[in-house]
């Protein structure tokens, strides 16, 4: 009984292997109709800010670490909107001194 299980497990686990590296080797082409941020609503926005704000407040966090979870989420927020606004660039080559490239084109 002790093999079978044992052998099971091992099947499994392979399976597992094999099915994670057929679909994460996958290229995924990137979206090339990116909307412009304009035409959303910003009350995700809003109401996210207003969830962390009383959150802040209902919690006591000190001030270090409650301007930290703004700053966070403010970039965090930041860079989901900017390929939708064509004249803004991303901030991240700041913080890590690499690039994005939003337009990158695949010839693969």
């Amino acid at each position: 009984m002790k093999h079978s299980t044992t052998y099971l497990l091992i099947l499994f686990l392979i399976l597992s292997f094999i099915t994670v590296c057929n679909f994460s080797c996958k290229k995924v082409p990137p979206d090339k109709d990116v909307s412009h941020t304009k035409n959303y609503s910003s009350d995700v926005a809003n109401e996210w800010f207003s969830l962390l704000a009383s959150t802040t407040r209902t919690n006591r966090y000190p001030p270090a670490p409650s301007i930290r979870i703004f700053a966070f989420s403010s970039i965090a927020l930041y860079e989901t909107v900017v390929p939708g606004m064509p004249s803004y660039q991303s901030i991240y080559k700041y913080f890590t001194n690499n690039t994005i490239d939003v337009d990158q084109k695949n010839d693969d």
